[in-house]
């Protein structure tokens, strides 16, 4: 039944895409940037590419925003967010865009792998992008907001450094983490919700995608959620959360991360607009628009209030 499930996945996220593309192409250009791409491994997997996006005649190290794609850990690329790298990367900051292997062809130890490994290719190559390695974001929207918030436990845990088998850890202080509509607890969203058999069948099929076929006996599906690697570190960088009354579809695990961050005594900021008409990631989708504008806005304040030295 895994090819039934896989293939209504691919369905649900063609039609994702062309959503997407729709928003995209309304979005007013921006011009004050520079965009290039690189191999972050050394070889010719498309998925092992990401964007750069900086500001114009940049003449001083600035600080990096890595951020992370979402899409279910099933959908999109470099390119996904690429507009909503552009207008950070308006604001003063350098905006890498990493792709890494899907659900489809890749289980969550893989993309977390392929994600320090983008980071370690910044980190190298930081005197040649101008990247201030002590002012390093984590952002990510959606499923890009679980990998955000996983690679900064496993930063900050050697358990889970060993369960992931990351060997070469980033050696840098994270200043913060801006997670747009997050998806942080992977175990408990609904597929479909009913009939319940075809929601147990879509969890199960994405459970091998993510964990491997005996997922159940994984110490990586043990640790996959927030709920559970949140407990083998004791503090975060500053997190901001930004989310939507319009986000009918994961709203609730925006504000249940506000209520678990809240209860361990995280430092972290909760930001809802109260908008219907916002739905899930608009704000990353069409960045410049004035409902979007209000989000945008406060994570770069965000940024530029935990940003440390003379930037």
């Amino acid at each position: 039944m895994d090819q039934f499930y896989k293939s209504a996945f691919r369905l649900v996220f063609a039609i994702t895409s062309c959503k997407d593309k729709k928003v995209h192409k309304n979005n007013q250009p921006i011009t004050t940037v520079d965009v290039d791409t690189f191999k972050y491994l050394n070889d010719n997997d498309k998925k092992h590419l990401l964007n750069l996006v900086s500001p114009k005649n940049i003449s001083c190290k600035r600080p990096l925003l890595f951020d992370i794609h979402g899409g279910g850990w099933m959908y999109g690329d470099k390119d996904l967010n690429l507009d909503f790298g552009k207008y950070l990367a308006s604001k003063g900051f350098i905006v890498a865009l990493p792709s890494y292997t899907l659900a489809f062809k890749g289980d969550l130890k893989n993309m977390i792998y392929e994600l320090f490994s983008s980071v370690a290719f910044l980190l190298k190559n930081s005197d040649k992008f101008n990247i201030d390695t002590n002012n390093i974001f984590l952002l990510g929207d959606s499923a890009g907001s679980h990998l955000s918030l996983l690679m900064s436990a496993i930063i900050n845990s050697d358990e889970l450094a060993a369960t992931f088998e990351i060997k070469n850890k980033i050696e840098c202080k994270i200043r913060g983490l801006a997670l747009q509509n997050p998806v942080p607890y992977i175990d408990s969203f609904k597929f479909v919700g009913k009939p319940l058999w075809m929601e147990k069948g879509a969890r199960k099929t994405f459970n091998r995608m993510m964990y491997g076929k005996d997922y159940l006996n994984s110490h990586i599906y043990n640790l996959a959620s927030f709920s559970q690697f949140a407990c083998t570190v004791t503090s975060y960088p500053p997190i901001l959360i930004t989310t939507s009354t319009g986000d009918t579809y994961m709203g609730k695990q925006a504000i249940r991360l506000d209520k678990d961050l809240t209860d361990r005594n995280m430092k972290h900021t909760y930001f809802c607009l109260e908008d219907e008409t916002v739905p899930h990631v608009y704000n990353v989708l069409a960045p410049l628009d004035e409902r979007s504008l209000k989000i945008n806005n406060k994570i770069v304040e965000f940024i530029n209030s935990n940003v440390v030295g003379d930037n």
